[in-house]
Protein backbone atom coordinates (compact mmCIF):
# COMPACT_ATOMS: atom_id res chain seq x y z
CA UNK A 1 0.00 0.00 0.00
CA UNK A 2 2.81 2.30 0.59
CA UNK A 3 4.05 1.54 -2.51
CA UNK A 4 1.10 2.18 -4.30
CA UNK A 5 0.35 5.90 -2.12
CA UNK A 6 4.00 6.55 -3.58
CA UNK A 7 3.64 5.77 -7.34
CA UNK A 8 0.26 6.79 -8.09
CA UNK A 9 0.19 10.24 -5.66
CA UNK A 10 4.06 10.64 -4.86
CA UNK A 11 5.05 14.47 -4.69
CA UNK A 12 8.82 13.83 -5.56
CA UNK A 13 10.09 15.23 -8.55
CA UNK A 14 13.66 14.40 -9.96
CA UNK A 15 14.30 12.45 -6.79
CA UNK A 16 15.04 8.75 -6.36
CA UNK A 17 12.62 7.87 -3.10
CA UNK A 18 12.80 5.11 -0.34
CA UNK A 19 10.47 4.61 2.73
CA UNK A 20 11.99 5.92 5.85
CA UNK A 21 8.84 5.17 8.06
CA UNK A 22 5.49 4.50 7.35
CA UNK A 23 2.78 5.68 9.40
CA UNK A 24 -1.18 5.04 9.90
CA UNK A 25 -3.79 6.72 11.88
CA UNK A 26 -4.29 5.07 15.15
CA UNK A 27 -5.65 5.46 18.95
CA UNK A 28 -3.69 5.49 22.41
CA UNK A 29 -5.63 5.22 25.35
CA UNK A 30 -5.46 4.65 28.73
CA UNK A 31 -6.86 1.61 30.39
CA UNK A 32 -8.51 3.76 33.17
CA UNK A 33 -10.85 4.95 30.50
CA UNK A 34 -11.53 1.45 28.77
CA UNK A 35 -12.50 -0.21 32.24
CA UNK A 36 -14.84 2.58 33.02
CA UNK A 37 -18.01 0.90 32.23
CA UNK A 38 -16.60 -0.70 29.30
CA UNK A 39 -16.96 3.37 28.29
CA UNK A 40 -13.92 2.49 24.95
CA UNK A 41 -15.52 -0.33 23.47
CA UNK A 42 -18.92 1.29 23.72
CA UNK A 43 -17.38 4.44 21.88
CA UNK A 44 -15.45 2.28 19.05
CA UNK A 45 -18.67 -0.21 18.61
CA UNK A 46 -21.24 2.56 18.18
CA UNK A 47 -18.47 4.68 15.76
CA UNK A 48 -17.82 8.08 17.69
CA UNK A 49 -14.64 8.91 16.59
CA UNK A 50 -13.71 10.12 20.11
CA UNK A 51 -10.17 9.54 19.98
CA UNK A 52 -9.45 12.52 17.41
CA UNK A 53 -10.07 15.31 19.10
CA UNK A 54 -9.08 14.18 22.62
CA UNK A 55 -5.94 16.60 21.70
CA UNK A 56 -6.24 18.52 18.80
CA UNK A 57 -3.50 20.39 17.01
CA UNK A 58 -2.90 24.09 17.17
CA UNK A 59 -5.03 26.32 14.70
CA UNK A 60 -2.30 28.33 12.67
CA UNK A 61 -2.40 30.25 9.48
CA UNK A 62 0.21 29.48 6.91
CA UNK A 63 0.90 27.80 3.68
CA UNK A 64 0.00 24.16 2.94
CA UNK A 65 3.63 22.92 2.00
CA UNK A 66 5.39 20.08 2.47
CA UNK A 67 8.76 21.75 3.67
CA UNK A 68 6.59 23.87 6.05
CA UNK A 69 4.92 20.47 7.53
CA UNK A 70 8.35 19.04 8.00
CA UNK A 71 9.72 22.23 9.98
CA UNK A 72 6.01 22.50 11.84
CA UNK A 73 6.48 18.68 12.87
CA UNK A 74 9.87 20.08 15.22
CA UNK A 75 8.02 23.00 16.60
CA UNK A 76 4.88 22.78 19.32
CA UNK A 77 2.23 23.21 16.97
CA UNK A 78 1.27 22.13 13.41
CA UNK A 79 -0.36 24.15 10.55
CA UNK A 80 -4.24 23.77 10.81
CA UNK A 81 -4.44 22.60 7.76
CA UNK A 82 -1.83 20.08 7.55
CA UNK A 83 -2.97 17.66 10.72
CA UNK A 84 -6.63 18.88 11.31
CA UNK A 85 -7.62 18.53 7.72
CA UNK A 86 -5.97 15.02 7.64
CA UNK A 87 -7.81 13.46 10.15
CA UNK A 88 -10.62 15.47 9.34
CA UNK A 89 -10.51 13.86 5.77
CA UNK A 90 -10.15 10.54 7.49
CA UNK A 91 -12.91 10.82 9.12
CA UNK A 92 -15.18 11.73 6.25
CA UNK A 93 -14.58 8.74 4.51
CA UNK A 94 -16.12 6.72 7.51
CA UNK A 95 -18.68 9.24 7.28
CA UNK A 96 -19.41 7.96 3.37
CA UNK A 97 -18.43 11.42 2.52
CA UNK A 98 -15.52 12.57 -0.16
CA UNK A 99 -13.40 15.49 -1.29
CA UNK A 100 -14.93 15.22 -5.22
CA UNK A 101 -16.91 13.01 -7.47
CA UNK A 102 -15.69 11.21 -10.08
CA UNK A 103 -16.23 13.87 -12.26
CA UNK A 104 -13.82 16.53 -10.31
CA UNK A 105 -17.32 17.82 -8.70
CA UNK A 106 -17.18 18.60 -5.37
CA UNK A 107 -18.76 17.33 -2.36
CA UNK A 108 -18.67 19.96 0.76
CA UNK A 109 -22.12 20.83 0.54
CA UNK A 110 -23.11 16.78 0.54
CA UNK A 111 -24.71 15.98 3.74
CA UNK A 112 -22.68 13.02 4.61
CA UNK A 113 -19.70 15.79 4.43
CA UNK A 114 -21.94 18.35 6.34
CA UNK A 115 -22.85 14.97 9.16
CA UNK A 116 -18.87 14.49 9.19
CA UNK A 117 -18.12 18.20 9.81
CA UNK A 118 -20.81 18.78 12.66
CA UNK A 119 -19.78 15.66 14.61
CA UNK A 120 -15.83 16.90 14.21
CA UNK A 121 -17.04 20.70 15.34
CA UNK A 122 -19.04 19.38 18.22
CA UNK A 123 -16.66 16.90 19.42
CA UNK A 124 -13.99 19.31 19.43
CA UNK A 125 -16.13 22.07 21.59
CA UNK A 126 -17.47 19.60 23.97
CA UNK A 127 -14.53 17.05 24.59
CA UNK A 128 -11.22 18.72 23.54
CA UNK A 129 -9.12 19.99 25.96
CA UNK A 130 -8.94 23.42 27.34
CA UNK A 131 -7.42 25.81 24.88
CA UNK A 132 -7.06 22.87 22.25
CA UNK A 133 -5.56 24.84 19.90
CA UNK A 134 -1.93 25.56 21.76
CA UNK A 135 -1.27 21.57 21.37
CA UNK A 136 0.76 20.30 18.98
CA UNK A 137 2.29 16.82 18.45
CA UNK A 138 4.93 17.28 21.53
CA UNK A 139 2.36 18.83 23.49
CA UNK A 140 0.15 15.83 23.00
CA UNK A 141 2.73 13.43 23.53
CA UNK A 142 3.73 15.29 26.59
CA UNK A 143 0.35 14.74 28.02
CA UNK A 144 -0.69 11.50 26.76
CA UNK A 145 2.56 10.16 28.08
CA UNK A 146 1.97 11.86 31.27
CA UNK A 147 -1.53 10.98 31.50
CA UNK A 148 -2.89 14.00 31.33
CA UNK A 149 -5.50 12.80 28.50
CA UNK A 150 -7.39 10.00 28.10
CA UNK A 151 -7.14 9.14 24.08
CA UNK A 152 -5.24 10.28 21.79
CA UNK A 153 -5.45 9.75 18.08
CA UNK A 154 -2.19 10.06 15.86
CA UNK A 155 0.35 8.59 13.80
CA UNK A 156 1.11 5.36 14.38
CA UNK A 157 4.84 6.46 14.71
CA UNK A 158 4.08 7.72 18.40
CA UNK A 159 3.06 4.72 20.45
CA UNK A 160 6.95 3.74 20.86
CA UNK A 161 7.55 7.14 22.16
CA UNK A 162 4.77 7.52 24.38
CA UNK A 163 6.22 4.26 26.05
CA UNK A 164 9.22 5.47 26.08
CA UNK A 165 8.50 8.66 27.53
CA UNK A 166 6.06 7.75 30.09
CA UNK A 167 6.44 6.88 33.74
CA UNK A 168 6.39 2.98 34.57
CA UNK A 169 2.67 3.45 36.11
CA UNK A 170 1.48 4.93 33.05
CA UNK A 171 2.71 2.92 30.21
CA UNK A 172 1.14 0.05 31.79
CA UNK A 173 -2.11 1.60 31.62
CA UNK A 174 -1.40 3.12 28.02
CA UNK A 175 -3.27 0.56 25.00
CA UNK A 176 -3.67 0.98 21.31
CA UNK A 177 -6.88 -0.31 19.13
CA UNK A 178 -7.13 0.99 15.25
CA UNK A 179 -9.16 4.24 14.53
CA UNK A 180 -12.55 4.18 15.24
CA UNK A 181 -14.97 4.09 12.70
CA UNK A 182 -18.18 6.72 11.01
CA UNK A 183 -21.34 5.47 10.38
CA UNK A 184 -20.60 3.85 7.05
CA UNK A 185 -18.50 1.63 9.20
CA UNK A 186 -15.29 2.04 7.14
CA UNK A 187 -11.63 2.71 9.12
CA UNK A 188 -11.24 6.34 9.45
CA UNK A 189 -7.06 6.12 9.55
CA UNK A 190 -4.58 7.10 7.04
CA UNK A 191 -1.87 6.18 5.14
CA UNK A 192 1.43 8.23 5.30
CA UNK A 193 4.95 8.08 4.68
CA UNK A 194 8.19 9.68 5.61
CA UNK A 195 11.19 9.11 2.45
CA UNK A 196 14.73 9.68 1.92
CA UNK A 197 15.34 11.00 -1.52
CA UNK A 198 18.62 11.48 -3.72
CA UNK A 199 18.02 14.93 -5.62
CA UNK A 200 18.83 14.62 -9.29
CA UNK A 201 21.52 17.49 -9.19
CA UNK A 202 23.67 15.78 -6.33
CA UNK A 203 27.13 15.11 -7.02
CA UNK A 204 27.51 12.12 -4.49
CA UNK A 205 24.45 10.09 -5.51
CA UNK A 206 26.29 6.88 -4.67
CA UNK A 207 27.50 7.74 -1.61
CA UNK A 208 24.29 8.97 -1.05
CA UNK A 209 22.33 5.94 -2.37
CA UNK A 210 24.39 3.83 0.00
CA UNK A 211 23.55 5.90 3.31
CA UNK A 212 19.84 5.30 2.23
CA UNK A 213 20.74 1.86 1.82
CA UNK A 214 21.47 1.19 4.78
CA UNK A 215 19.34 4.14 6.85
CA UNK A 216 16.37 1.87 5.55
CA UNK A 217 18.07 -1.93 5.85
CA UNK A 218 17.20 -4.74 8.30
CA UNK A 219 20.86 -3.68 10.12
CA UNK A 220 19.78 -0.29 10.67
CA UNK A 221 16.48 -1.52 12.46
CA UNK A 222 18.57 -3.92 14.95
CA UNK A 223 21.23 -1.24 15.17
CA UNK A 224 18.50 1.28 16.24
CA UNK A 225 16.98 -1.11 18.43
CA UNK A 226 20.00 -3.19 20.29
CA UNK A 227 21.39 0.39 21.13
CA UNK A 228 18.46 2.96 21.61
CA UNK A 229 15.92 0.71 22.46
CA UNK A 230 13.10 -1.59 20.58
CA UNK A 231 10.48 1.02 20.74
CA UNK A 232 12.68 3.21 18.54
CA UNK A 233 13.40 1.45 15.61
CA UNK A 234 11.60 3.35 12.48
CA UNK A 235 8.25 1.54 12.16
CA UNK A 236 6.57 0.37 8.57
CA UNK A 237 10.24 0.42 6.51
CA UNK A 238 10.09 -3.06 6.45
CA UNK A 239 8.24 -5.99 6.67
CA UNK A 240 10.94 -8.04 8.74
CA UNK A 241 11.04 -5.43 11.25
CA UNK A 242 7.49 -7.36 12.80
CA UNK A 243 9.42 -10.44 12.49
CA UNK A 244 11.99 -9.58 15.18
CA UNK A 245 10.94 -10.66 18.64
CA UNK A 246 12.83 -7.43 20.34
CA UNK A 247 10.59 -5.65 18.72
CA UNK A 248 7.72 -7.54 19.06
CA UNK A 249 8.02 -7.72 23.13
CA UNK A 250 8.72 -3.76 22.64
CA UNK A 251 6.01 -2.97 20.82
CA UNK A 252 3.12 -4.99 23.01
CA UNK A 253 -0.02 -4.24 20.98
CA UNK A 254 0.90 -1.60 18.72
CA UNK A 255 3.21 -3.56 16.60
CA UNK A 256 1.27 -6.29 15.03
CA UNK A 257 -1.98 -3.57 15.48
CA UNK A 258 0.70 -1.32 12.84
CA UNK A 259 1.45 -4.13 10.67
CA UNK A 260 -2.43 -5.31 10.21
CA UNK A 261 -3.24 -1.58 9.73
CA UNK A 262 -1.03 -1.23 6.94
CA UNK A 263 -1.93 -4.51 5.14
CA UNK A 264 -6.04 -3.45 5.03
CA UNK A 265 -5.26 0.44 4.06
CA UNK A 266 -6.25 1.05 0.86
CA UNK A 267 -5.10 4.37 -0.66
CA UNK A 268 -6.83 3.62 -4.30
CA UNK A 269 -10.69 3.37 -2.48
CA UNK A 270 -10.82 4.79 1.32
CA UNK A 271 -14.08 5.71 1.32
CA UNK A 272 -17.32 4.20 0.32
CA UNK A 273 -17.60 6.02 -3.03
CA UNK A 274 -15.12 5.55 -6.01
CA UNK A 275 -12.72 8.91 -6.39
CA UNK A 276 -10.48 9.90 -9.30
CA UNK A 277 -7.02 10.21 -6.83
CA UNK A 278 -5.06 7.91 -4.86
CA UNK A 279 -4.76 9.36 -1.37
CA UNK A 280 -6.48 8.61 1.81
CA UNK A 281 -6.62 11.77 3.81
CA UNK A 282 -5.40 14.07 1.29
CA UNK A 283 -6.03 14.64 -2.86
CA UNK A 284 -2.82 14.16 -4.53
CA UNK A 285 -3.49 17.11 -7.13
CA UNK A 286 -1.22 19.83 -7.01
CA UNK A 287 -4.34 22.86 -6.02
CA UNK A 288 -5.40 20.68 -3.28
CA UNK A 289 -2.11 22.58 -1.14
CA UNK A 290 -4.64 25.51 -1.87
CA UNK A 291 -7.91 24.39 -1.26
CA UNK A 292 -6.88 22.58 2.14
CA UNK A 293 -5.27 25.57 3.65
CA UNK A 294 -8.30 28.14 2.77
CA UNK A 295 -10.92 25.13 3.15
CA UNK A 296 -9.17 24.47 6.84
CA UNK A 297 -9.05 28.75 7.70
CA UNK A 298 -12.92 28.05 7.27
CA UNK A 299 -13.24 25.13 9.50
CA UNK A 300 -10.86 26.85 12.09
CA UNK A 301 -13.30 29.96 12.30
CA UNK A 302 -16.68 27.49 12.79
CA UNK A 303 -14.76 25.80 15.73
CA UNK A 304 -14.17 29.28 17.29
CA UNK A 305 -17.70 29.83 16.68
CA UNK A 306 -17.36 32.93 14.25
CA UNK A 307 -18.53 31.30 11.14
CA UNK A 308 -21.73 29.49 10.61
CA UNK A 309 -20.50 25.94 9.07
CA UNK A 310 -23.46 26.13 6.48
CA UNK A 311 -21.43 29.32 5.02
CA UNK A 312 -18.17 27.67 5.49
CA UNK A 313 -18.77 24.43 3.57
CA UNK A 314 -20.63 26.66 0.86
CA UNK A 315 -17.19 28.58 0.45
CA UNK A 316 -15.47 25.84 0.57
CA UNK A 317 -17.26 24.22 -1.97
CA UNK A 318 -16.49 27.17 -4.16
CA UNK A 319 -12.55 26.92 -3.67
CA UNK A 320 -13.01 23.53 -4.25
CA UNK A 321 -14.93 24.21 -7.72
CA UNK A 322 -11.72 25.76 -9.52
CA UNK A 323 -9.48 22.94 -8.46
CA UNK A 324 -12.23 20.21 -9.55
CA UNK A 325 -12.74 22.67 -13.12
CA UNK A 326 -8.52 22.28 -13.22
CA UNK A 327 -9.00 18.74 -13.41
CA UNK A 328 -11.52 18.43 -15.67
CA UNK A 329 -10.17 20.62 -18.30
CA UNK A 330 -6.68 18.73 -18.16
CA UNK A 331 -5.16 20.81 -16.37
Amino acid sequence: MVRIALGLGGVMIDAAAIVAAAVLAGSLYHNVVRDSAGALQQCFQMGLVVAILTCAVGLMHGQYDLRRYLEARSRATRLFVIWNMAFLSAMANSFGARWFDMDWNPQLTDPKTKQAVQFYVDLLRKNGQPDAAKDGWEGCLQRMSQGKSAMWYDDTVFAGLVLDQAKPEVAENIGFAMAPTGPANLPSGWLWSWNLGINAESKHKEQAWEFVQWATSKEYAKLVGSELGWSRTPPGTRKSTYLIPEYIKAGGEFAPLTAKIMSEVDPTHPGVDPQPWVGIQYVTIPEFQDVGNQTSQLLADVIADRRPLDLALDQGQKIAQRAGDNQKQGN
